[in-house]
């Protein structure tokens, strides 16, 4: 008999190879759905922290005007411009007021510069206090060229992020106003910025994003970090883009303030783009595929096996198809007679010719079921049994529809002869041995037709 094993292994490689490519499938769909989902986070979360630091400036800017035309300064500027020194009460009472500006705006430090570049007054009391701002050390730093132009504009200015050596090296923007009486100018008044000035990752943010902010020659992070900008990243960071490098997905998007170019960099490693990876619908696209597989594949199987095998039995139901005519050819029974009524009056069929009485017709029909039953352990007699029985249905002209229609009727005989219904396990066996031995028969007769039309 022919063994079901490779078909059944030939299905299960099938479902494991769906189930792997249409799971990579679907997961590349996801990680394309996670990355344009991390995407737009970026985008709006660089829309609002973009709309943020302009704000922030902005308002800096006013605030920084506003000092700048405050009486109190005006004053303490004066006083400087009038005699070169401001006594030790006058310069309490500003510090105190200062501070509390400081304080109010949360700046790093107000500084106050009279208009030969002297440092007069700082709240943080740095090293830059009391140097000059034209010839002094400090003159090329953020803050001497922010005094230089304000004083030569007269008008607000403000400076790049730049390394400054008196607050420890670190990174500072300056934010000047001119300090002026009767609109002559007596001093100029500059707030410094710290990096942390500059407010990112605002709204809804995906956790695990690092963002960065590019200025004209350093990137930084919010209070964290900063390094120079290389030339080859300047030219990179010119438009927007978003680039996966190393399956981390780079996010930029550049923004201008007065005549600065500053922009957004967001970084997301891969495990922010996994972490929004829904795998619901992964496993929904593999489990349906599987089941379409198998469903198709086990019709599939079964349609070949019930079309190619000839076989349909087994050892077990041969047994039982032996003791069950053994045992009942013990009865003395005239099943070929009632057999072979049974097919002449419901098909139309006869299935002995030539000049028999019914006894010898009976005989003869009960001595073939011998031969088949004692040798359905032996597939060359039963092939070869079927090749007569298909010969001479066809010199009979018994089609192949008709030769299917007799297992039935064997039942129908045997159980009236038998006066009772066979039991379920022997009445099965009967039909896999029958049902095997018509399709052989109507196959061959197919068989035997197409040879005579050719």
């Amino acid at each position: 008999m022919v063994s079901r094993v490779p078909n059944w292994i030939f299905l299960v490689a099938s479902v494991l190879i769906v189930a792997v490519v249409v799971g990579f499938l679907s997961y590349k769909q996801q990680v394309e759905a996670s990355i344009n989902i991390v995407k737009e986070n970026l985008r709006l979360n660089h829309q609002l922290s973009r709309q943020a630091i302009v704000v922030s400036l902005e308002t800096a800017k006013i605030e920084t005007q506003l000092l700048a035309e405050n009486p109190v300064v005006i004053d303490f500027a004066s006083n400087d411009q009038g005699n070169g020194t401001i006594t030790q009460s006058e310069l309490q009472k500003f510090n105190e007021w200062a501070v509390e500006c400081k304080q109010h705006f949360d700046f790093y430090d107000l500084l106050v510069i009279n208009t030969e570049g002297d440092v007069i007054f700082t709240v943080a009391k740095e090293s830059d206090l009391g140097t000059n701002l034209l010839n002094g050390k400090f003159k090329d730093s953020g803050l001497g060229n922010l005094f230089r132009s304000v004083r030569e504009s007269k008008e607000f200015m403000g400076s790049e992020f730049s390394v400054y050596a008196p607050s420890n090296g670190e990174l500072a923007g300056f934010l000047g106003a001119p300090i002026l009486l009767n609109d002559k100018l007596i001093g100029v008044l500059a707030i410094q910025i710290p990096t942390s000035f500059i407010k990112l990752n605002i709204g809804v943010h995906l956790k695990g994003i690092s963002d960065y902010m590019v200025t004209t020659h350093y990137i930084f992070q919010y209070k964290g970090s900063f390094r120079p900008l290389l030339d080859t990243e300047k030219r990179k960071y010119e438009n927007q883009s978003t680039v996966i490098i190393n399956d981390s997905l780079f996010h930029y998007t550049p923004f201008k303030i007065e005549n600065l170019s500053w922009g957004i960099l967001s970084i997301a490693p891969p495990v922010v783009i996994e972490n929004n990876i829904h795998w619901l619908p992964v496993f929904y696209h593999v489990l349906v595929a599987v089941l379409i597989v198998l469903i198709v594949g086990v019709s599939l199987i079964f349609w070949l096996f019930d079309r190619n095998k000839k076989w349909l039995y087994a050892e077990d139901d041969i047994i039982l198809v032996q003791n069950t005519w053994k045992q009942f050819s013990k009865l003395k029974k005239q099943f070929g007679q009632d057999f072979y009524y049974r097919v002449k009056n419901k098909i139309n069929l006869n299935l002995v010719e030539g000049e028999k009485s019914i006894g010898e017709i009976g005989k003869y029909i009960e001595k073939e079921i011998w031969d088949v039953v004692d040798h359905l352990d032996d597939e060359k007699n039963i092939k070869s049994k079927a090749e007569s029985w298909a010969t001479a249905c066809v010199l009979k002209g018994i089609n192949d529809s008709t030769v299917l229609k007799l297992p039935a009727l064997y039942l129908e005989s045997y159980e009236d002869e038998l006066g009772r219904t066979l039991p379920f396990r022997a009445k099965l066996s009967w039909s896999k041995v029958l049902n095997t031995m018509a399709k052989s028969t109507a196959q061959k007769i197919k068989l035997n037709k197409n040879k005579m039309r050719s």
